[in-house]
């Protein structure tokens, strides 16, 4: 068992290999796409055996524009576009915002974002998200 780490100022994304697949991890921002290219996530993490793109932004506070890089990013990396499930998910170091009015229509890259993988597909949480590659298997059954 091995563990994918996405981490930079103290906040961390970590995918846990309970199955032991092979996990790509692609640093997008100034690596895979360029200033150039307009917003993008921080990093990318594939599961090519099981279809899988984890999309990870490590954000400061700002949730909406976190939303908004990786839909770009998603938008933009035509290398992935074939794979069968995409998860976004966006760490913060603070959340300022009313937890309770996140479907605000103030959020309209979340919605983007959501309109584009799903609702279900979507989390966010302040400074660590860590998650086993085997739950998501077990929700494409």
């Amino acid at each position: 068992m091995s563990i994918a780490i996405a981490s930079q100022n103290g906040l961390t994304f970590e995918l846990i290999n309970d199955l032991n697949f092979e996990i790509e991890k692609w640093h997008v921002d100034d690596c895979l796409l360029k200033n150039e290219d307009g917003s993008k996530c921080d990093f990318l993490l594939i599961v090519k055996q099981r279809s899988i793109c984890f999309w990870i932004e490590l954000k400061d506070e700002d949730f909406d524009d976190a939303c908004k890089q990786i839909y770009f990013s998603i938008r933009n990396i035509n290398e992935v576009a074939h794979y069968d499930n995409h998860y976004a998910r966006v760490i913060l170091g603070r959340f300022a915002e009313d937890r309770n009015r996140i479907d605000n229509i103030r959020y309209v890259h979340q919605k983007k974002l959501v309109n584009l993988i799903g609702k279900d597909k979507l989390k966010h949480k302040t400074k660590i998200i860590t998650e086993k590659i085997s739950e998501f298997i077990a929700n494409k059954q």
